[in-house]
């Protein structure tokens, strides 16, 4: 029906966020995303080019946040992950978008400071239209 909305997307256009609960990504693509994560942060690149310049650089103190721009340009696994089309057809069904386009990228690493995974990283629930002040109000922006 016309105008009917997917219980997902009434959900999203009700709360303005979604928390999706299956797996949209194997397991086995997650584990070999996290290595090249691993060697990203220690300045590993396969495909030949460097990470966006940034705060963070390979070597800074590995207990503190790091947040690494288009990390997709310097590791195929990424690349990988961020072009797998579930995450992309999920957008398209929440917004009601016909094309979703990846426009940035930003991987963080938010290590614990202590045992019990409490500590100077954990950052709390957010949205981050904050963040992205040069969209207008109203754009069809989404992060996820």
């Amino acid at each position: 029906m016309p105008g009917q909305f997917s219980p997902q997307r009434a959900q999203y256009e009700a709360d303005r966020f979604y928390i999706y609960t299956k797996s949209l990504i194997p397991e086995n693509l997650i584990q070999c995303a996290i290595k090249g994560m691993d060697a990203v942060r220690a300045g590993g690149y396969d495909t030949g080019v460097p990470l966006q310049p940034s705060f963070w650089k390979p070597g800074d103190e590995p207990q503190k946040l790091c947040k690494i721009e288009m990390p997709q340009i310097a590791n195929r696994v990424i690349m990988e992950l961020v072009r797998r089309p579930a995450i992309g057809e999920l957008a398209g069904t929440l917004t009601g978008a016909k094309m979703v386009q990846v426009w940035w990228v930003q991987l963080l690493y938010k290590p614990s400071a202590d045992p019990n995974g409490w500590g100077q990283t954990n950052i709390g629930w957010h949205q981050d239209r904050q963040y992205w002040k040069p969209w207008e109000e109203g754009s069809e922006f989404f992060t996820a």
